[in-house]
């Protein structure tokens, strides 16, 4: 890929992320105050990191680029989970019923909680960032197309599996509320 095209792909992932992100975080400061508004985001990337199989959390640690270098993006993914686990783990020592407070945490929390099913989810969505370091750093596979057709289906099947919890839990939970 030409670097011009790379420098405007990487623009446009930016602006979207952090639109969004920056909206995102408007909406909970305003319904439920500044300290638990920006908690309540952070907790929300985590699960957008933590759940879905394509990368992306990085992205938000991305402007301390010129700080620390110029790293491969899964660096970059990899860093965004640590702090993921790192912010789940002192939410859930400190201040718990935060989670209560948005469906997607409560998402979240009831996944950390219960090993069985989600930790899998969490496994699965975490490989295709090894996949892509063992292949960056390695060359394992030597073949690119093998190396992008394992990463898509890896990517797939964390989708199916974030689909059927997905639903398997709106069918809990609508029967509950029913």
């Amino acid at each position: 890929m030409s670097t011009p095209r790379r420098f405007s792909l990487i623009f446009i992932k930016l602006t979207f992320f952090f639109s969004f992100f920056a909206f995102s975080m408007l909406h909970l400061i305003a319904e439920h105050g500044l300290q638990d508004g920006v908690h309540l985001s952070a907790l929300c990337w985590t699960t957008y990191v933590m759940c879905l199989p394509f990368s992306g959390g990085g992205i938000l640690l991305y402007p301390l680029a010129p700080l620390v270098g110029a790293l491969s993006w899964y660096v970059w993914e990899l860093w965004a989970w640590i702090c993921s686990i790192l912010l789940h783990s002192v939410t859930l020592c400190y201040n718990r019923s935060l989670y209560e407070k948005t469906s997607i945490t409560h998402f979240i929390y009831w996944a950390i909680t219960h090993p069985v099913p989600y930790w899998g989810l969490f496994i699965i969505c975490f490989l295709p960032i090894i996949a892509t370091w063992l292949y960056r750093k390695h060359h394992i596979p030597s073949n690119a197309l093998w190396y992008y057709q394992i990463r898509f289906l890896l990517i797939l099947i964390a989708l199916f599996l974030l689909a059927y919890i997905g639903l398997h839990d709106l069918i809990i939970l609508s029967n509950i509320y029913a």
